[in-house]
């Protein structure tokens, strides 16, 4: 035979029933301004492959600004940030990308340590910046060689990840000897050769 639940069962049966939809609504509540962020961040996106420039860098901002309002330093914050420093470069906004990268470098390094693989994506985007920027070449070097110092030292010497650390560094201190020779010593020159085929042989033997 069925028994009916007690009053205070029933109560229990409701209080839990009530808990369970305060907690979803909660992550609703929390998921809805990401949900935000990330289309803002494609609109941009769509935006500039149909050549709205303009348009595509409002939309941009306006996902910076929504997820520093609502989810300030989580993932999507710091995504919707390296976008915006992306858009900024693409329309020849140069020093304000840079800007934005230092200042997501700096937040990134005290959120998640100075030597977390969530660095790599500013890292490189930052040596692309200097690049575009007509920088020297050994501006952009340094960040690929502090991405390549956190590659081996969160996956280790002989991995993947180091070899492609590896010969990204190798590629531009070849660069820098061939595109800077009037800027630098022969000597100095002889060096960076040098050091680009030692990191090319490196990832060469790990793959």
């Amino acid at each position: 035979q069925r028994v009916m639940p007690s009053a205070s069962k029933r109560a229990l049966i409701a209080a839990a029933g009530l808990a369970g939809v305060s907690l979803l609504a909660y992550l609703v509540h929390r998921q809805r301004p990401a949900s935000r962020v990330r289309r803002l961040v494609s609109t941009s996106k769509r935006l500039y492959q149909a050549k709205q420039h303009d348009e595509a860098l409002e939309a941009a901002k306006r996902a910076v600004e929504l997820a520093g309002a609502t989810i300030p330093e989580s993932p999507d914050d710091l995504a919707a940030r390296l976008h915006l420093a992306g858009t900024y470069n693409a329309m020849r906004h140069s020093k304000q990308a840079l800007a934005l990268l230092d200042e997501l470098l700096a937040l990134t390094a005290r959120l998640h340590g100075d030597k977390s693989m969530k660095l790599l994506p500013a890292l490189h985007a930052k040596a692309e910046v200097l690049e575009d920027m007509n920088e020297p070449l050994t501006k952009a070097a340094a960040e690929l060689m502090r991405a390549r110092v956190i590659r081996r030292e969160a996956c280790g010497k002989d991995s993947m990840e180091a070899a492609f650390g590896a010969a990204n560094l190798s590629c531009i201190l070849m660069r820098c000897a061939h595109e800077e020779g009037v800027l630098i010593t022969a000597q100095k020159r002889s060096a960076l050769i040098g050091e680009s085929a030692s990191l090319s042989l490196e990832a060469c033997s790990i793959a």
